[in-house]
């Protein structure tokens, strides 16, 4: 089995007029895979997608702690996707070492975690939101 999420900027700014994504990022959580995470990117298509396997919130930190990568923090940012693995804020708070592995263009998603541990819940106020699509929009030029 295996559901789908949308991640990345088309999972926080779709709903802004001038919001032109340049690719559309999809994660596949699947009950059964057998590694833990795959990435494929269909060029010609402008989508990326991400397989994963479905593990504990515990074993998914114990990964990242043993594969870090910045962008691999995006994922846990949405709500969708949380929710879907019981992941918590606590959870959350155990990846912050991922923040400072982003690049310039991921760094809307520091300002994502930030309001979400000041929120204590995966959620943006729409002033937080507006803020952070700011910063988006500031790093993606």
């Amino acid at each position: 089995m295996k559901k789908r999420f949308i991640v990345g900027s088309n999972a926080f700014f779709k709903s802004f007029d001038d919001f032109k994504p340049h690719d559309e990022d999809i994660l596949f959580l699947y009950d059964k895979l057998d590694q833990i995470n795959l990435q494929v990117r269909l060029h010609n298509k402008n989508k990326c997608i991400f397989e994963w396997k479905r593990l504990t919130p515990d074993e998914y930190i114990k990964y990242h702690k043993e594969h870090q990568c910045g962008i691999f923090i995006g994922k846990f940012l949405v709500p969708e996707f949380v929710k879907e693995i019981g992941f918590t804020i606590e959870h959350l708070k155990q990846l912050e070492f991922l923040l400072d592995l982003l690049d310039e263009k991921h760094q809307y998603e520091k300002l994502i975690y930030n309001y979400y541990i000041e929120n204590n819940d995966f959620y943006l106020t729409n002033e937080q939101l507006a803020e952070v699509y700011k910063t988006y929009k500031l790093f993606k030029k």
